[in-house]
């Protein structure tokens, strides 16, 4: 229970809330801190080429081995089934760590938030639509784990 000040007495019955009155931490500008959003800008930068770019993968590699009816044809020894199986890779490590970056980036959101920043809401926001992103990316991609277990399992 927060004290009164002195010369106001405290009424047992009185159960009201009283406000917080204690202004927020500032720095010596007199500026409340800000959140600093150049992650979750990263992150969303990241979750926009990545969209187009793994999607483009993964209807590549998809249509490659469903064309050929074999993994052979697009995994193969020649120089081309060493570009599928590194563009193969690019995309599933890319995806990851977009998504490891993403959450970073909306539990740096989160700790703005609840320390009560400026700009705080844009941190979040940003990792939540990066994170939302990147989600659907490995929705999309769901095709290219399947090819990568069965390359592996070769």
């Amino acid at each position: 229970m927060s004290q009164r000040p002195h010369g106001h007495p405290h009424h047992p019955g009185n159960s009201a809330q009283q406000p917080n009155l204690t202004p927020p931490a500032l720095h010596p500008q007199g500026q409340a801190p800000t959140a600093s959003i150049g992650l979750g800008i990263t992150a969303v930068v990241w979750a926009g080429l990545g969209l187009v770019g793994h999607t483009i993968m993964t209807l590549y590699l998809a249509l490659g081995a469903a064309m050929t009816h074999t993994l052979d044809g697009v995994f193969g020894n020649d120089p081309n089934g060493v570009f599928n199986f590194v563009v193969l890779l690019i995309a599933l490590i890319g995806q990851l760590l977009g998504l490891a970056l993403s959450v970073v980036a909306l539990l740096f959101g989160i700790g703005a938030k609840r320390k009560r920043m400026r700009r705080s809401t844009t941190a979040l926001v940003l990792g939540i639509v990066a994170t939302a992103t990147f989600l659907l990316i490995g929705l999309i991609q769901l095709p290219l784990v399947s090819l990568f277990f069965d390359i592996m399992s070769l």
